[in-house]
């Protein structure tokens, strides 16, 4: 590390010096240092923030996000025990083992958001160790007191606290202070590679029910922007005098605040009280208030929170935009550009998942983001104007915690963190939901699963909402409803165009602008490509075509030369060693790139190999293609030529379906 490498922090930035490598941690530092008098974190000005020995770490340089939380808080790991106070110092350096050895993919110090989860695991080893009134170092020394402490460890804990052992092991002796057992990390590995199941995945929502979700999003919105200027009128009203529209009790319970109004003032609320029912309707609020269920003053605040979730959701659903990076957006993030595929819009932020801090980045989108984006800095000018402190934070989701007698602020400045989704009216999971989700993907036991019960609510993630639009971008042969297709119009055909091949504005590609969201559609893609191929070839009835659909045939049956079974077929679907792209007039199987299936004129695809001929794909097509004719005037180059195509098409599917 040269010693002229500035580091960050919350107040400024200072200049590293010699001196600080005998006294501040940074990555890649000799681990043998790490104890008493160690400098953690400084302030703009150099003085300390942080010591080793303290029991709560504040480390603000570390905090690239909003939601980054920089306090390591080890006070409770002071639990009785014979040991507390020497396996609080281990804890201590196990936490600073991890986050400054040479162990991250990224060559700098594990991010916050990993370290408390790591945090969370070594806290039930701390625990273990205290309850029998033995030194963790046993722990790890004895295979068999490890084994005793996983029996109990929560499956949530188990990767985080694998992550923390395989860098000890990597660490030499010397260094890390004491001995590990060598049988512990190949045994631990096979039980986390038992414990890892499908299930964790992000699932995918079914389409019925993410357009049921898209439309309460869209509700809410249009709700807020039809009552604006009544809801902002009346919030100010509430925060300019805290005895409107409250009632008796809460007006007595701010008793000395009435006491300390002058006479006239005091008369007035005597004489006039306002009840939140009447205050409500002053604003012309009743069909909002009754709609929302509002009972109080503070249901209006907590509707501009549900209004800031349901816009953030929709953020979600048009950029494919991780949780932090929605969290993360400024006020002003919006940039038009123009280019090969007309109009687009780039949303402008900061990421932290590849370069491990924060760094610019900028998604690729449609117009339909606009509204969300309008609606979540009307509320911030909302928040900032009637904030009785002065926040300065630029964020788009300032949370409406922000806004006086809130009676929910906790934490002032920081980005809204609840998922508001419960608010909104519940969308039960149906059989066809089921039916779609095996279809998506077979080998989950989704039924088994009790988080997706027929008749329960589904419960949303954000991250879901990245997952499914991916999934529906990279293949939409999954979308089963065409209300949803026609939703996703602008993210399949728009969006995911952009993303496949880049906007020529300044001829950025998406693996500049977002390598790893670049990375995700092709995962998803293959994904989708294989589900598809599992679901309408090898699990399809349907008789089949061209050498690829009898080869696709004899699957189904079992040949031992194939992969025969569902399982394997997906894995080299994944491998690239078996690929599957819908073509107008079925299916190809081809793993290499084709310059020729993308043509309308498909007539190399009746002897190559690859193709699969389906006469359902076939007679739906067709039925596209004349509808789309239809719309044509006839006479016109257009309509001729469209014409010649469809005329064209039905005889390749003749001579197809001949050639048997």
């Amino acid at each position: 590390m040269s010693t002229k490498q500035k580091i960050a922090f919350s107040g400024g930035s200072f200049t590293l010096k010699k001196e600080h490598f005998q006294t501040d941690a940074y990555y890649g530092m000799n681990l043998s240092r790490v104890g008493p008098g160690l400098i953690l974190s400084r302030s703009g000005d150099g003085s300390v923030i942080s010591l080793f020995d303290d029991n709560v770490w504040f480390l603000p340089q570390f905090a690239f996000s909003v939601r980054d939380n920089p306090y390591f808080n080890f006070k409770t790991f002071l639990q009785n025990g014979k040991f507390r106070e020497e396996n609080l110092e281990i804890c201590k350096r196990l936490v600073a083992f991890k986050m400054f050895s040479k162990d991250s993919k990224t060559g700098k110090a594990i991010r916050l958001t990993t370290m408390q989860r790591i945090i969370l695991a070594l806290r039930q080893v701390s625990t273990f160790s205290n309850l029998r009134d033995i030194r963790i170092q046993e722990v790890f020394g004895s295979k068999q007191l490890f084994d005793e402490m996983l029996e109990n460890l929560l499956s949530s804990n188990l990767i985080s606290l694998l992550a923390l052992v395989r860098t000890l092991s990597r660490i030499e002796r010397k260094e890390r202070g004491f001995s590990i057992d060598g049988s512990i990390l190949p045994t631990f590995e096979k039980i986390a590679r038992r414990n890892r199941k499908e299930s964790n995945q992000h699932a995918v929502i079914p389409s019925r029910i993410l357009w049921a979700k898209y439309n309460q999003y869209k509700t809410c919105l249009n709700d807020y922007l039809s009552n604006k200027v009544a809801i902002h009128n009346f919030i100010k009203g509430i925060t300019e005098n805290r005895f409107f529209g409250r009632n008796f009790h809460a007006r007595i319970k701010h008793l000395d605040e009435f006491l300390n109004l002058s006479e006239d003032a005091r008369a007035a609320i005597k004489q006039r009280p306002v009840s939140f029912w009447q205050a409500v309707k002053i604003h012309d609020l009743e069909k909002l208030a009754h709609q929302y269920q509002w009972s109080t003053t503070q249901s209006a605040i907590s509707f501009l929170s549900l209004v800031q979730h349901c816009a953030k959701c929709l953020i979600h659903i048009f950029t494919l935009m991780r949780d932090g990076e929605v969290f993360n957006l400024p006020t002003d993030c919006l940039e038009p550009i123009t280019g090969w595929n007309n109009e687009a819009i780039y949303l402008c932020g900061t990421s932290t998942k590849l370069e491990s801090e924060r760094t610019p980045a900028k998604w690729i989108t449609t117009n339909d983001v606009c509204r969300p984006i309008e609606v979540l800095q009307s509320i911030q000018k909302l928040i900032k104007s009637c904030s009785q402190d002065n926040i300065e934070a630029d964020l788009l989701l300032l949370p409406a915690s922000n806004l006086p007698y809130s009676n929910n602020s906790t934490k002032k400045e920081s980005a809204i963190t609840t998922n508001l989704d419960h608010k909104l009216p519940p969308t039960l999971i149906t059989e066809a939901d089921i039916r779609e989700l095996e279809d998506i993907d077979p080998y989950r036991n989704w039924r088994g699963d009790k988080r997706f019960k027929i008749g329960q609510p589904w419960r949303i993630t954000s991250h879901q909402f990245r997952r499914s639009i991916a999934v529906f971008a990279g293949q939409s042969g999954l979308i089963t409803l065409p209300s949803l297709k026609r939703l996703l119009r602008h993210i399949t055909k728009a969006m995911a165009t952009y993303y496949m091949k880049g906007c020529s504005v300044k001829n950025y590609l998406l693996s500049d602008l977002n390598p790893q969201l670049a990375r995700e559609l092709k995962q998803a893609k293959e994904e989708a490509d294989a589900a598809i191929f599992i679901r309408d070839v090898l699990k399809s009835a349907e008789h089949m075509y061209g050498f690829a659909g009898h080869r696709a045939m004899e699957i189904r049956e079992g040949t031992p030369w194939l992969a025969g079974n569902l399982n394997d077929t997906k894995q080299h679907v994944k491998l690239g060693l078996q690929a599957y792209q819908e073509t107008p007039a079925g299916g190809c199987t081809s793993p290499t790139p084709c310059d020729k299936r993308a043509h309308a004129k498909m007539d190399t695809c009746i002897t190559c190999n690859q193709f699969i001929g389906q006469e359902s794909k076939m007679a739906e097509t067709i039925e596209i293609m004349e509808f789309d004719l239809a719309e044509l005037q006839p006479g016109t180059i257009e309509h001729r030529a469209e014409l010649q195509n469809l005329e064209d098409f039905k005889a390749l599917c003749s001579r197809v379906i001949a050639r048997g």
